[in-house]
């Protein structure tokens, strides 16, 4: 840890003179480039997975980790820089962010390029540069990182709320995807000397977490007892003219479909983005097209589950569940 740390500090001073103290820079490791991320208050592996766009799992990997690690304070994460965590030219100037590297003295750019896995042409452009020449010491932008403010938010914790009474209904039976909520009301008391208070109680009830399509995923895969799961891309496909469902972006009751090539029409699959820890159920309608915007992908997904899932990109890294004989 004190290496980490020690390590940390060096990047700190090193580039302070470059940019801003929350900036993110490369670091190696198994002759690997990462970013370094260094770890605030109260930040998780599921938080910083999701302000990066990374799978928990790959980033825990990385890290040595589990996911019921605890992260110190000031700690170095190493964050992986993968096509599925790449910003494009439509992503949005506020979902992204710039990753640094500071050239060494044996460096040029074809091979800072292709350590880096970004064209020439767009190092070249980011940083304004007239040619290809890179000096020793020299700062440069070499990757555009996708990035989630909703990830930095996900980690503060909130005060706990003391009621002044607790109300339980009868707890129905167990089925799955249900689960006890908490909502916070407020009551008007009247005391004995007329005067009128406004009391805090907190109401525990039971609520459905999955929704209509959730249900009928269960039902098919029979409690996830008979399901098949798989890992791969996703391409979102335009819906023009749709008429959006009066949920809105509810998970649990947009019907979204979906063209998939092994889950027969009718199957309802569960699209888990393990970069935002968001997922949706999807219908399939049919194999996928025969076409190039379909090129080794796993499933074609309609543009409303984009939001969803939180997604900015046409294409985004998914885990599927679905039901298998």
């Amino acid at each position: 840890m004190l290496r980490l740390l020690i390590i940390a500090l060096l990047l700190t001073f090193s580039y302070s003179g470059f940019a801003a103290a929350d900036s993110l820079f490369i670091i190696s490791k198994n002759d690997k480039w990462m970013m370094a991320h260094i770890v605030k208050r109260g930040e998780t592996i599921f938080s910083i997975a999701r302000q990066y766009h990374v799978p928990p799992a790959m980033l825990a990997d990385q890290n040595g980790l589990n996911y019921q690690s605890g992260l110190a304070t000031g700690a170095m994460m190493y964050v992986p820089i993968e096509t599925f965590n790449k910003a494009t030219a439509t992503t949005p100037a506020d979902g992204w962010k710039p990753v640094y590297y500071k050239v060494r003295e044996t460096d040029n750019l074809y091979r800072i390029s292709k350590n880096i896995n970004e064209a020439q042409r767009s190092i070249q452009e980011w940083n304004n540069m007239p040619d290809n020449t890179v000096e020793k010491g020299q700062v440069l932008i070499v990757a555009r990182i996708l990035y989630s403010v909703e990830g930095i938010y996900a980690a503060t914790t909130q005060p706990e709320v003391q009621p002044d009474k607790k109300l339980q209904p009868a707890k129905p039976d167990s089925v799955k995807g249900q689960k006890y909520t908490v909502q916070f009301k407020e009551k008007k008391e009247t005391q004995s000397d007329g005067k009128v208070l406004t009391v805090l109680y907190r109401d525990t009830v039971w609520s459905d977490t999955l929704g209509m399509y959730g249900r009928l995923y269960m039902q098919q895969t029979g409690n996830e007892k008979t399901v098949l799961e798989e890992k791969g891309s996703a391409v979102f496909y335009e819906t023009p003219g749709k008429v959006k469902s009066r949920y809105g972006t509810d998970a649990k009751n947009t019907l979204i479909y979906a063209f998939h090539n092994l889950a027969k029409r009718g199957t309802i699959i569960r699209v888990y983005n393990p970069g935002t820890d968001k997922y949706v159920f999807v219908k399939v309608m049919g194999p996928l097209p025969e076409t190039k915007q379909y090129h080794n992908s796993l499933i074609g997904i309609g543009e409303d589950a984009k939001e969803i899932l939180g997604v900015l990109e046409d294409k985004a890294w998914v885990e599927l569940k679905y039901f298998s004989k």
